[in-house]
């Protein structure tokens, strides 16, 4: 095992200065990742064990590579998201090392929204940070990730994309938005996608959010207001035109003269709260929190799509 130092003067030099040297934060001790190895890693933030599940995928061979994040719905678990999702498994993960972070309480702080993580101020942001700061321990990475996210942890893309824009090499949050304000500047290259049938995250507005893990009264930021803000800071112009996605069956629109910072916004027919693609058995775990969440879409294929997303990214 390595010592401490050691650990951190590898961080920095593969390009992670400072990330490890957050107050509060403890790295465990890591072990030697391998190709194609699932880990469970453990870390803990400001006296708080925090916990992400990482897929290292045949091709790493300790080469530097792109770290593909994504963050579970409120109520939900890692381990949801994980068979989901499915990015690690499906066409194109092979290129990203996968990482499925676990909320506070199945919750994140997008400080919108949803549960304990935002009632108790837990610091989202330094567990990203932590994550990013781990996993430069046991395997090269680099320094920008590409973030996705369903519903709470799609609001948790936003809050990254404002925060730490140079942190993130593009965004694909799915049915959950979160305020642009007073963001740090940036150009983050962004496609977001949403069910036509969502009453929960398409139009945003007041809404009471009850659950047996907290519940918060808040304004929800509907998308287009949101990826507004992104298209002015990215540079482009306000006119869109179309782009067709097959595998989310969506005419997206497009925002014009973004160069290749790209902000896109995908509106999936016939498909609710749920994500694209996922059988609809995943739906229960949400109707269990008392709403219904609308129509499934098992023959879509959202996942392959955010991850064909990114490779152009």
């Amino acid at each position: 095992m390595k010592p401490i130092a050691s650990r951190l003067a590898r961080a920095l030099t593969l390009g992670m200065s400072g990330l490890a040297l957050i107050a509060g934060m403890i790295l465990v001790a890591p072990s030697a990742a391998d190709a194609g190895e699932r880990m469970e890693r453990k870390i803990r933030i400001d006296g708080r064990a925090r916990e992400y599940t990482v897929f290292i995928p045949d091709g790493a061979s300790g080469k530097e590579m792109p770290v593909l994040m994504a963050w579970h719905p409120g109520g939900a678990t890692s381990e949801w998201m994980e068979e989901n999702g499915l990015f690690h498994a499906k066409a194109g993960g092979n290129n990203f090392i996968v990482v499925y972070p676990n909320g506070f309480r199945r919750t994140f702080n997008a400080e919108v929204c949803c549960g304990l993580a935002v009632e108790r101020g837990i610091d989202d942001i330094k567990f990203f940070r932590a994550i990013m700061s781990d996993l430069a321990t046991v395997t090269p990475i680099k320094p920008k990730a590409y973030v996705t996210g369903f519903s709470n942890g799609a609001m948790m893309n936003y809050r990254l994309v404002c925060e730490v824009p140079e942190m993130i090499a593009a965004a694909a949050p799915f049915a959950g938005a979160a305020p642009m304000d007073n963001c740090k500047s940036g150009q983050v290259p962004i496609m977001h996608l949403n069910g036509a049938e969502d009453t929960v995250s398409l139009n945003g507005g007041e809404r009471e959010t009850k659950s047996k893990f907290g519940g918060t009264s808040s304004y929800l930021t509907p998308p287009t207001e949101a990826l507004a803000d992104i298209a002015s800071r990215n540079g482009c112009s306000s006119s869109q035109s179309t782009v067709r996605i097959s595998d989310i069956d969506s005419n997206c629109k497009s925002y014009s003269s973004c160069g290749n910072d790209d902000v896109l916004f995908c509106v999936i027919p016939n498909l609710g709260h749920i994500w694209p693609g996922a059988p609809e058995s995943s739906g229960r775990l949400l109707a269990k929190l008392g709403d219904r969440f609308g129509p499934t879409r098992p023959d879509l294929n959202g996942t392959e799509a955010i991850i064909d997303f990114f490779l152009a990214h």
